[in-house]
């Protein structure tokens, strides 16, 4: 074995590259836990070392980001089944014990037994017999409690149950959770495992019903929409496509197709050939609404990784141009290959540097789109750790960034052009605050139309979507306006 093929572990130790997916899962976990960094990315970090199959890779995403998504659940029932504190308990044993429950509870074809088995060996590798024991005992006494997992049934919400996605709940043989009639928040914190602070500013906002609705999306896997490629197929072509490659797909009109099964629609030769491009809705609706026309120079701000600047392209026939720019130019030019994927030939990339001479070097934009960096709190279910980093503090650094960036659009503009802001947050700080204060500042810029986007698990008469905002302006400042520094 080289060097290279050996890695430090967050406890001191080396040790060879794990190569099943439960163990990339629990190194990953420990070692976030340890350096205080994201599960998710340091997942995709491992898993692109190419060291796990398709189908451990595939088990150890779903169980990174379950044990994130439900980890104040996982961390109730756990510390409710300690006989000593919580805080007393190894980290190594929580994240084993999370793991555990996280299989049994949630994962349907994984056999409790196979998961508890795992649990106790890796505790006692990992920490000891004693470790192995009690986790074996506390695995056990949880399931021995569990009554049923199955659809809900009447008079729910109950303090037994909990949310295992949206359809499904776990019901105990006790009540274990804050009653969900004297303490909405405290219930739904705790049952779809989102902080107490986050759930009780939905409630004040939007009320009970919807509330519920944003705390089930959080607590679910992502749907997964898929944007057909105007440039080669239509929704209704694209789902009988896929269902000939083995896989369910519903289109939504001529917008999207809902990805509902078979395997990982990335893996699809219709993906290969650039037929579609995985999208969700209200991203989707966001290029829908600011409507760019073949022959427009538009402007994609804050464009990595360029998902909405193929869909941009798409739409304009590859006619025009589309200049993409982002702080983050690496990440943006790795999604070049998802360009030529798509036949997507109408992009130029641009570096931030690179707008102080935009108008004179291009000419004025007659769109931008102004996808900011936010909160997430409209995508929790794609980004579960989100939930977690929301804090007022975070919050007011968030929007100042947003009210600058919009600013420096502004000054990228000229009369007529179209300016589309974009978050995937819910929250107002980050939304129709930002972009009031934005039209006090700049008289010139009116309201076209603005929407907010609350995210769903979806219901008989709407699918399912993420959350999100966006807001059209428009730039009415007199045509007699200088444009002497447009290109001639």
């Amino acid at each position: 074995m080289s060097r290279r093929d050996v890695i430090r572990t967050p406890y001191g130790r080396h040790r060879p590259p794990v190569k099943d997916g439960r163990g990339v899962a629990l190194r990953v976990l420990s070692e976030a836990h340890q350096v205080r960094a994201f599960g998710a990315d340091l997942l995709d970090r491992t898993l692109a070392t190419g060291d796990l199959d398709a189908r451990e890779a595939a088990l150890a995403r779903e169980l990174v980001l379950g044990v994130v998504r439900h980890r104040l659940t996982l961390d109730r029932l756990i510390d409710r089944h300690l006989h000593g504190k919580p805080s007393n308990l190894d980290p190594r044993l929580r994240e084993i014990l999370r793991l555990g429950l996280y299989q049994c509870l949630w994962l349907e074809r994984i056999p409790d037994h196979a998961a508890v088995n795992e649990a106790v060996d890796q505790a006692k590798r990992l920490v000891g017999r004693r470790a192995a024991g009690l986790v074996n005992g506390l695995l056990r006494t949880i399931l021995g409690q569990v009554v049923r997992i199955g659809p809900p049934g009447d008079g729910l919400p109950a303090a037994h149950q909990f949310c295992v996605d949206a359809q499904r709940v776990c019901d105990l043989d006790h009540a274990w959770l804050p009653d969900p009639t004297s303490d909405p928040a405290g219930y739904w914190s705790a049952a779809t495992s989102h902080p107490r602070a986050l759930v009780g500013r939905w409630l004040k906002r939007y009320g009970p019903a919807r509330t519920e609705q944003i705390c089930l999306y959080g607590a679910c896997r992502p749907h997964q929409w898929l944007r057909p490629n105007r440039l080669r197929i239509s929704a209704a072509e694209l789902a009988r496509r896929l269902r000939l490659e083995g896989a369910g797909a519903e289109p939504l009109e001529d917008t999207a197709v809902l990805y509902i099964d078979g395997p990982p629609p990335v893996t699809t030769a219709a993906f290969a050939e650039g037929l579609f491009q995985p999208q969700d809705i209200t991203g989707i609706e966001v290029v829908q609404v600011l409507d760019p026309q073949p022959g427009e120079l538009i402007l994609d701000l804050c464009a990595a990784p360029g998902t909405k600047t193929a869909a941009i392209a798409e739409r304009i026939g590859n006619q025009g141009m589309v200049f993409a720019c982002d702080r983050d130019m690496d990440r943006l030019a790795a999604g070049c290959d998802n360009f030529m994927r798509l036949g997507v030939t109408a992009v130029q990339l641009i570096a931030p540097q690179e707008l102080s001479d935009f108008r004179s070097r291009y000419g004025a934009p007659d769109a931008i789109l102004l996808d900011v960096p936010c909160s997430n709190t409209g995508v929790l279910a794609r980004r579960p750790e989100a939930r977690y980093r929301f804090t007022p503090r975070r919050l007011a650094g968030l929007t100042k960034v947003q009210s600058e960036l919009l600013d420096r659009s502004a000054e990228l503009a000229w009369p007529g052009t179209r300016l589309l802001y974009n978050t995937c947050s819910i929250a107002r700080e980050e939304n129709e605050a930002v972009v009031e204060r934005f039209l006090e500042r700049h008289p010139g810029w009116k309201l076209a139309d603005a929407a907010l986007r609350l995210p769903s698990v979806g219901r008989a008469d709407s699918p399912p979507r993420d959350g999100g905002f966006w807001a059209l302006m428009r730039n009415e400042a007199s045509d007699s306006a200088d444009r002497s520094d447009s290109p001639s």
